[in-house]
């Protein structure tokens, strides 16, 4: 088996596991381990970066859905405020990815900045957080506030491959004052939105490099198979251990999890 998929297979696992431990996912853990894949398999130039941002939004789309549909059961998801985050985010999302697709201008490089800007900014928030005030319900915010958030959200995640709950469930919990569990179900519906915005974007395009038979657009499914399963087999392990440990804990864990992230992602800036 080639080596590229041996990394790939044990890397999902791993990332499965952590999506499930520390209740994260999607491009977070998935865009470093696309982007060392896609390395090892030797992509580069303009295909590299859409690739990596393609791939994700498929796993985050698969992901996204089966969170979604918890949020659903649980009545997390208010969709008369998900439509106006869906709309703001839908608009820049694709503007993002028809630029992405048409320029030239958008390197490996950028790429990665752009995702180590993301990666330090969400390190930020984690050590130096502080949530108070008054919650309030999603009625009393106002609808242009929800398509601000769900706009400038849509923008990051295009030019990262990010799902935006990083951005999202601060803005709305913290800014908003949202309370905590309507904001990540309000957040997993929107990401959805977004993944399927993206993914029917990369799925259309002609990449210059066809690397398989099953592939549409940018998307690898015989890469992505293997991630999504690691999420559906080892995060349900993740969530058992991470019952059974302190919250703050887990939240050096992912604290440790982003230092090494980082620290990747600036190696391959280098490189």
């Amino acid at each position: 088996m080639d080596q590229a998929i041996i990394s790939l297979i044990v890397l999902s696992a791993l990332g499965g596991f952590l999506s499930g431990l520390l209740g994260i996912g999607g491009g977070v853990i998935f865009v470093p381990i696309l982007t060392f894949v896609f390395e090892k398999m030797g992509y580069a130039g303009e295909d590299f970066s859409k690739y990596v941002l393609a791939n994700s939004f498929a796993i985050i789309l698969f992901a996204s859905a089966a969170a979604s549909l918890k949020h659903l059961r649980s009545k997390n998801i208010k969709f008369k405020y998900l439509w106006y985050i869906g709309l703001g985010g839908i608009i820049t999302s694709l503007a993002v990815a028809y630029y992405i697709s048409v320029s030239g201008a958008y390197s490996k490089k950028i790429f990665l900045s752009l995702f180590l800007v993301i990666l330090i900014l969400s390190l930020l928030r984690i050590l130096f957080s502080n949530k108070s005030g008054i919650e309030v319900q999603p009625s009393s915010v106002k609808p242009s506030q929800f398509a601000m958030i769900g706009g400038f959200t849509g923008i990051i995640s295009g030019f990262t491959g990010v799902g935006g709950g990083i951005i999202m469930v601060p803005a709305f919990s913290n800014i908003l004052k949202i309370p905590l569990k309507i904001s990540i179900g309000l957040s997993s519906g929107a990401i959805f939105l977004f993944a399927l915005t993206n993914f029917i974007q990369y799925s259309i395009l002609t990449p210059i490099i066809m690397g398989s038979k099953y592939q549409l657009g940018f998307i690898r499914f015989d890469l992505i198979v293997y991630p999504l399963l690691a999420v559906l087999i080892f995060a349900p392990i993740g969530v058992a251990v991470a019952q059974k440990i302190e919250t703050k804990v887990l939240k050096w864990i992912f604290v440790f999890l982003l230092l090494v992230i980082i620290a990747k992602t600036i190696v391959s800036l280098l490189s």
